[in-house]
């Protein structure tokens, strides 16, 4: 019955009331969003962009963000002793969204999408939000790792292993960022399922006398780890600080399935680095 339920809410969508902004003095009052729900049934809304956080301000209310839509949020009442309440939330686009929430045992509107409404019109309402770094930068790297995905390959450098095989298919910079465009080929008919990776720097040659140095570089942004079936292949792009090798080091992109096993290391090199295109 759950999952009938879940099905119907896609197929009934209300336009919200406009949110409004009106200046009262030198500050502007931003009217809410008004939405009810219920204790009985599940009341979802749908955003522009995904959510970065939000805050209740009635405990009684419940709200949990659906892990494979960043921009669902499904809202319902702990009691019907739910009083009139307040929710802010904020998205990656850098905006925010004001609700006035309040309780109604038989909600006739079971989601609401605010995708179709317009920016409301204020002086300062085209302006985002100024987001942490990291989290403005999100949805900037998105898109440029699907300009990567799309545009010409320039490298062909590839290892095999374990039925797999692993290429740089190009290097592409934008500002300070770099970016590494791999196909990973899993040519047997178990699937490949990679759970671990990392970039680290080595050096070319061991000395006798000195260990070998080894040093991890973060990624600034990497797709989901592939998750292959078998005999198929994927793109895959990461990024990382804008930058040439050291003398005599190396950067290794490592790959690995659960328990270690199926291995796959790729070397990259600054004659990689400087093929590098501009995006």
């Amino acid at each position: 019955m759950k999952h009938i339920i879940l099905f119907c809410i896609t197929l009934i969508v209300a336009k919200l009331n406009a949110q409004t902004i009106t200046q009262t003095g030198t500050l502007y009052q931003v009217s809410p969003y008004k939405i009810v729900v219920s204790d009985k049934a599940t009341t979802v809304v749908i955003f522009p962009h995904a959510i970065l956080d939000a805050d209740r301000g009635n405990d009684k209310l419940l709200g949990i963000k659906i892990e494979w839509a960043e921009n669902v949020l499904k809202l319902k009442a702990s009691s019907p002793q739910m009083d009139t309440t307040t929710l802010h939330v904020f998205t990656r686009d850098g905006r925010y969204h004001i609700f006035e929430v309040a309780y109604k045992e038989r909600p006739f509107v079971p989601a609401y999408d605010l995708r179709l409404q317009p920016i409301p019109n204020a002086p300062y309402a085209s302006t985002p939000l100024l987001l942490t770094p990291e989290k403005a930068n999100i949805e900037t790297m998105e898109n440029l790792a699907n300009l990567v995905r799309v545009s010409g390959n320039t490298l062909f450098t590839r290892i095999r292993a374990y039925k797999a095989a692993l290429s740089l298919q190009g290097v592409f910079y934008h500002e300070n960022v770099l970016f590494l465009k791999f196909n990973i080929h899993n040519k047997a008919t178990l699937p490949l399922r990679v759970n671990w990776m990392r970039l680290v720097l080595k050096d070319d040659k061991k000395s006798r006398r000195t260990s070998l140095q080894e040093i991890s570089i973060p990624p600034l942004y990497q797709d989901s780890l592939p998750q292959l079936s078998g005999k198929t292949k994927a793109t895959w792009i990461v990024a990382i600080p804008l930058t040439s090798l050291p003398p005599n080091k190396h950067l290794v992109l490592e790959l690995e399935e659960r328990d270690g096993t199926r291995p796959l290391n790729i070397p990259i090199r600054n004659r990689h680095f400087l093929k590098a295109q501009k995006l």
